[in-house]
């Protein structure tokens, strides 16, 4: 939803921030939930399996 999303956007920027990571240098974030949505303990496997496959691939 477009609150967690705001606070999600917000530890990324504090976790980078307090890391003195140069700003403007993209960060690439994976969100999954509008295409998965939540299916409880589930959804946990099916993002892992997508992380997975975007450090093999390189292709976000």
């Amino acid at each position: 939803t477009g609150a967690i999303e705001k606070n999600e956007t917000q530890v990324l920027h504090n976790i980078f921030k307090s890391m003195s990571r140069t700003h403007g240098n993209a960060v690439p974030v994976i969100a999954q939930n509008s295409l998965l949505g939540h299916s409880k303990g589930g959804s946990a496997g099916w993002q892992m399996a997508g992380l997975l496959q975007t450090v093999i691939t390189g292709i976000i």
